[in-house]
């Protein structure tokens, strides 16, 4: 009860407080791009009780139109305006809605929108029986997955086949450590750790960013699903 009262307060006092840099922001967007003001999705909360986040619109209108439905590198679709809005965390300021109205709280963890859609991420691979064609991370405790690293075989193929389905996924780790230009002075030869050079040749990061809807996730690993059959 306590907490609740907190977060009324101050998020109603911050709305307040914020509403002349609202209408500065809202001005900005509406000169910088044509489009709404606010972005809205659904997130997850608490006990997995879906809810609508909001947010200053960062990105073009109709952007999944006008690129990759699914990105995991910094995306063209940002406006300048929006740039600048994550930057400095401005784009969030409008989440004080969702603590006025309960969805989420001031105190305590955020929506796990990352660890949430990695646990999807990793449910669909088991119902799409996708285990037996590759390997995700085991889910650990507090991990906020900032990358969803899987392992697949024939990666080069399915990276370009997934990117003819404008989904894109990034290798972040080309080369095994220990034949990398940088530890040359140890002496290592490819072929002295084949386990590390395996997961080199097959590891690919999947997007699980918080934006992503459940339909996004589902297109992607049916997409992975289709390659493998």
């Amino acid at each position: 009860m306590i907490k609740r009262s907190f977060d009324i307060a101050v998020s109603a006092i911050g709305l307040a407080l914020c509403s002349p840099l609202f209408l500065v922001v809202a001005a900005l967007i509406k000169w910088d791009s044509k489009g709404s003001v606010f972005f809205r999705q659904e997130r997850i909360g608490k006990n997995f009780r879906p809810f609508w986040i909001y947010k200053f619109r960062s990105m073009v209108q109709d952007a999944p139109e006008k690129g990759a439905m699914i990105s995991v590198t910094n995306d063209p679709r940002i406006t300048w305006v929006g740039g600048v809005l994550r930057k400095t965390k401005i784009d969030e300021l409008p989440q004080l809605i969702n603590v006025l109205l309960g969805d989420m709280s001031l105190v305590g963890p955020r929506p796990e929108g990352r660890r949430n859609n990695a646990g999807r991420c990793r449910r669909l691979f088991e119902e799409r029986g996708l285990s037996k064609y590759t390997s995700v991370p085991v889910d650990s405790p507090g991990h906020i997955y900032n990358q969803f690293v899987a392992r697949f075989p024939d990666r080069a193929r399915l990276q370009s086949f997934l990117r003819q389905k404008d989904i894109e996924t990034e290798v972040y780790y080309p080369v095994p450590l220990h034949v990398q230009e940088c530890f040359q002075g140890l002496g290592y030869r490819p072929g002295d750790f084949p386990k590390a050079e395996t997961a080199a040749r097959e590891a690919l990061v999947l997007p699980v960013y918080p934006e992503l809807t459940q339909q996004q996730q589902t297109y992607v690993v049916d997409n992975i699903l289709e390659f493998y059959r």
